[in-house]
């Protein structure tokens, strides 16, 4: 597709590092015979770029367009991985659910990676919802992130992660929020797991 960008500008280190950019790469070509211009005709000028002409100041103008025939690299689509979730059902404390939790570690490995997840600290909201910290270590890669724990509107428990950290849904990540739903059915072993996309 055919695609035009304008700038333009009254700083002049801007429109030098501007021309080093433009005159380096090749996706590019300018629509004059030069990299830049100080007038456009036909264009009515800006109150600032009025301004800075009235005191002398130049005005940088830059026309690019992108060459008819260029290829762009491939772009690399990742596949977006469905964030893991527990859904649990049964009778528990909402209150003791994890009131008295130690840190806690588990550690495991999946295709010759050792896997280290912990559980460092929990909190509670004023709601009654909970969070714990957790770390996932998956050989060099490291993340910290969140799992909450919330009640569902038919007296279930959902078991996911939290948006903090922004995670990604690794093997490790996913062990973790299934680890969550493991400690709750230890305490309350009435809870049956509903749903659950965690995995192997």
């Amino acid at each position: 597709a055919d695609g035009q960008v304008t700038i333009a500008t009254d700083y002049a280190e801007y429109a030098e590092w501007i021309c080093e950019v433009l005159e380096g790469q090749s996706a590019l070509v300018s629509c004059f015979d030069r990299t830049r211009v100080n007038e456009l005709p036909g264009r009515s000028p800006t109150k600032y770029e009025r301004k800075a002409t009235d005191t002398g100041v130049p005005i940088n103008y830059f026309v690019w367009r992108r060459e008819a025939c260029v290829s762009l690299p491939p772009v690399i689509v990742q596949k977006v991985e469905e964030m893991p979730n527990v859904v649990l059902s049964g009778a528990c404390d909402r209150d003791t659910m994890f009131g008295d939790q130690r840190p806690e570690s588990w550690v495991m490995t999946k295709k010759g990676v050792d896997v280290v997840i912990k559980l460092s600290r929990v909190y509670r909201d004023s709601e009654g919802d909970w969070l714990l910290e957790m770390m996932a270590k998956e050989g060099a890669f490291s993340q910290h992130f969140g799992i909450l724990v919330l009640r569902r509107a038919d007296g279930g428990y959902l078991v996911k992660l939290a948006s903090m950290g922004h995670p990604r849904p690794t093997w490790g990540v996913k062990q973790a929020v299934g680890k969550v739903a493991e400690l709750i059915q230890v305490r309350f072993p009435q809870m049956r797991v509903e749903e659950s996309n965690v995995g192997e």
